[in-house]
């Protein structure tokens, strides 16, 4: 446990939960490890009641690469489990002058579903 917060303060755990590391890039996980894309969407498929996000953005695509590349993980699990599994998803992100043109259709298509709410 010593090198969660640093070698030189390490903090000490008195729970009574579980936790487990999860890493991302997949370069940075050894074997057994989860991955962080692994770990979000494991915790949004627990979700019993709600499920809420804040982000600085919210984009589910590539968006520096040649052509758009949809990247459909995370956003396709809100869309499943706001329709089918009965959970409140609340969304908290930024809308700068910066941010991508297409952000804001993705944000649209969300708030049209049952059980979501959206704040800019």
């Amino acid at each position: 446990m010593a090198g969660l917060s640093g070698m030189i303060s390490p903090h000490e755990l008195l729970l009574d939960a579980m936790f487990f590391m999860k890493s991302s890039p997949p370069s940075f996980c050894p074997e057994g490890r989860t991955g962080d894309i692994d770990a979000i969407l494991d915790v949004m498929d627990k979700a019993k009641e709600f499920i809420d996000i804040s982000v600085m953005s919210y984009l589910p695509m590539w968006e520096f690469s040649p052509k758009p590349i949809f990247w459909n993980d995370i956003d396709a699990k809100l869309r499943e489990r706001a329709l089918n599994g009965h959970v409140k998803v609340r969304l908290l992100t930024g809308y700068w002058k910066h941010t991508h043109e297409a952000t804001a259709g993705f944000l649209q298509s969300l708030a049209a579903l049952n059980n979501t709410r959206l704040w800019t």
